[in-house]
């Protein structure tokens, strides 16, 4: 939807929030003060996210993970 993400968030789900999308503000859980400094951070305006959009898409990763399979079994046989 290109809406700003405003995501209390740790870990695993805020290094990846942070490093693959644009216009994405993220504070750790249940900190106030973080959540309204990374509120000041956000552009409040739509931005469309078309790089993440291909690279995350259902269809591209599906057919990522059938040519895994396919590759492992023609390895097995």
């Amino acid at each position: 939807t290109g809406k700003p993400i405003w995501a209390g968030v740790a870990g695993y789900a805020a290094d990846f929030v942070s490093a693959e999308i644009a216009n994405a503000a993220v504070f750790a859980p249940c900190d106030i003060d973080g959540a309204v400094a990374a509120l000041g951070r956000l552009s409040l305006e739509q931005m469309p996210r078309p790089v993440f959009v291909e690279r995350y898409a259902r269809s591209r990763i599906m057919s990522a993970m059938a040519k895994d399979v396919l590759e492992l079994i023609e390895e097995a046989n």
